[in-house]
């Protein structure tokens, strides 16, 4: 299942997909009453979806925030147009604007030292440029992922170096917009569960 690219639609369907949760499983009713629906939306750059995942991985929010900022600005003049970021959301104009549409071509033409002065590890200026590349050549067909099933998906994800089943989850809610995803692996999805059902310890 995938959320409507339509707003109003995609509003309908997020209410009716916790409507359903809270009938299998009562006990999540406060939390909906407490946080909503989620948040979540289908992404107008895949590419750059699967670049902030990169950064992004096993840094707190305001570090990894500063150093996605660092790298868009590498390309665009960041703060004349987003300000400073503080949060994912302050990115959201590389995602609606296709003025600001980064592509493949432009971060493998990068220097890779750049890519290193703004905060990135080796490791993760090394998955970056081997994401473009991939996407380049076509051994990730970055374009058609949206039409295909949810296992598709994250098998040709991981495929890619640096690239694994929690980035995969995370993209297929987030950048696809599929409900029907529960990212097992997820650390804090495994501890929220173990709080919330009073768990002794994780299974």
């Amino acid at each position: 299942v995938q959320l409507d690219i339509d707003p109003n639609r995609r509003i309908r369907q997020l209410n009716d997909a916790v409507g359903h949760i809270q009938k299998v499983e009562p006990r999540f009713k406060p939390l909906v009453q407490q946080f909503g629906p989620p948040k979540l939306k289908v992404s107008n750059n895949l590419f750059l979806s699967l670049v902030q995942s990169i950064v992004f991985q096993q840094l707190a929010g305001s570090a990894a925030n500063k150093i996605f900022s660092r790298f868009l600005g590498l390309f665009f003049p960041i703060e004349s147009i987003c300000g400073v970021a503080t949060g994912p959301d302050d990115f959201s104009v590389f995602y609606d604007n296709p003025a600001y549409l980064l592509t493949p071509n432009q971060v493998a033409a990068i220097d890779f030292q750049k890519l290193r002065d703004i905060g990135l590890s080796t490791r993760k200026a090394e998955y970056i440029h081997g994401l473009a590349q991939d996407v380049m050549s076509g051994k990730l067909d970055i374009s058609n992922l949206p039409n295909l099933p949810d296992d598709l998906v994250t098998e040709q994800i991981v495929s890619v170096r640096g690239l694994g089943p929690w980035t995969a989850d995370m993209f297929k809610m987030f950048s696809l917009g599929r409900l029907d995803v529960l990212p097992v692996g997820d650390l804090g999805v495994q501890k929220g569960f173990q709080r919330f059902f009073g768990l002794p310890k994780l299974a």
